[in-house]
């Protein structure tokens, strides 16, 4: 190696080499500066004020507040309290003195001149006091008018003296109209309570007539219990004792007074009708099961007496039994009604409780019918072949039959079941 190159390669070797975040810092310092000068362009130039908004103030209102030389405001309060209280004065003065001066006028009586020809050669003074005139008069006629205008004057206050008279007139005719009529309903009601009465107890003992039952909306009769029928006893007293025998009763010791529990004897008022199955039936769906009725009901206007039968149709849901009466038939005459078979414990329908193990072997065997006859044959023969096909469908519609029959549910009904034929409620 020559002199040359060493001496070359010193220098080199004296130069530190930068790392890679200083180069990145020296880069940040370059940069920066450049990114805070363009923004503080753009907010110079969104901020700076336009030669249109320099205009504006000078052509809108004047801001600028007024100072206390040229308005000669007071530096002490006191003083401008005397000053605003020695003009409030003055004002009054003049309020009054223009008062009277317009009370002098009035009181005046100025004759009625003829109205002249103006004067041309009259000033400026003449028209002005004219003017002047003119609009005190005015004034004065002003006050006048707000003065009177809470007084009533004599034609008001007649017209509404005359309006008060009529209404009370009015008034008068109907209270007059309001009494005669209460007269009149006071005296038809004691009338037909009159009457009532006289009904009630010279009818000769005869039962007051019963009701019309009037048709429900959907043209059915109406069905109710018939009443129990009652006697009227006359007397169970004794015959009269001689007074021999009443004295030697009376001294003997008895027991004059005593307290008992006393019943109603009055019937209760019931809504429902009893009866009871006819006969042992066993019903499926949509059969028709017979009731005999152990107390006579009105159905409509005709009496059915007990012991009549009604017949339903049945319907079950689940574990119920319901039935619907939908005719009366007696004496050749057919009514229509709408009555609920309920049991005796007040719920609609007849309660049939139903096996878990009886319904579990029905559906089995039902399966198993609707099974039998679904496999296919195929032979040779024509005739073979013809005769599978007819084993097959016979065997198919009597397994259909015998898991239709299977599923079928059935509900036996006994006789003398006690039932309540309950019309639907209002």
């Amino acid at each position: 190696m020559t002199t040359n190159e060493k001496q070359n390669k010193q220098p080199e070797a004296g130069k530190k080499e930068l790392t890679p975040r200083q180069i990145q810092m020296r880069k940040k310092l370059v940069v920066f500066p450049l990114f805070f000068l363009a923004f503080a362009g753009c907010m110079w130039l969104i901020f700076s004020p336009g030669e249109k908004e320099r205009e504006e103030p000078s052509a809108g209102f004047n801001t600028e507040l007024p100072t206390p030389e040229s308005e000669g405001i007071l530096s002490d309060k006191r003083d401008a309290y005397v000053q605003e209280e020695m003009r409030r004065r003055e004002r009054e003065k003049m309020r009054s003195l223009q008062d009277f001066a317009f009370g002098m006028e009035d009181e005046e009586e100025e004759p009625v001149m003829p109205a002249a020809v103006p004067d041309k050669s009259s000033g400026p003074a003449g028209g002005s006091s004219g003017a002047f005139r003119t609009s005190r008069a005015a004034y004065a006629d002003i006050n006048r008018q707000l003065g009177s205008f809470y007084e009533d004057t004599a034609g008001e206050t007649g017209e509404e003296r005359e309006m008060q008279a009529r209404i009370e007139e009015l008034e008068r005719r109907l209270e007059e109209q309001q009494a005669q009529k209460t007269a009149q309903e006071e005296q038809v009601a004691l009338l037909e309570k009159s009457y009532e009465i006289a009904a009630r107890y010279m009818n000769g003992g005869q039962a007051p007539e019963a009701p019309r039952q009037k048709a429900s909306v959907s043209g059915k009769a109406s069905v109710q219990p018939v009443r129990q029928v009652r006697r009227n006893i006359v007397s169970l007293l004794a015959a009269p004792l001689p007074d021999s025998v009443f004295a030697r009763e009376f001294v003997k010791p008895r027991n004059w007074g005593f307290n008992t529990v006393g019943s109603d004897l009055r019937e209760p008022e019931r809504n429902s009708i009893r009866a009871a199955v006819q006969q042992t039936v066993t019903l499926t769906d949509g059969g028709e099961v017979t009731f005999r009725l152990l107390e006579p009901m009105m159905a409509g206007e005709l009496l059915i007496p007990s012991g009549t039968p009604v017949t339903g149709a049945a319907r079950i849901n689940g574990e119920r039994l319901t039935v619907k009466v939908s005719a009366v038939q007696h004496g050749g005459a057919v009514v229509p009604v709408d009555l609920s078979v309920y049991d005796t414990n007040g719920n609609e329908g007849i309660p049939v409780p139903g096996s878990e193990e009886l319904n579990a072997v029905k559906e089995i065997a039902a399966n198993m019918g609707a099974g039998m006859g679904s496999s296919i044959t195929i032979t040779d023969d024509a005739g073979s072949q013809l005769l599978s096909d007819l084993g097959r469908s016979a065997i198919q519609g009597v397994s259909q039959y015998v898991s239709k029959k299977m599923r079928s549910v059935k509900v036996t009904l006994k006789a003398g079941y006690s039932v309540l034929l309950l019309p639907p409620l209002q």
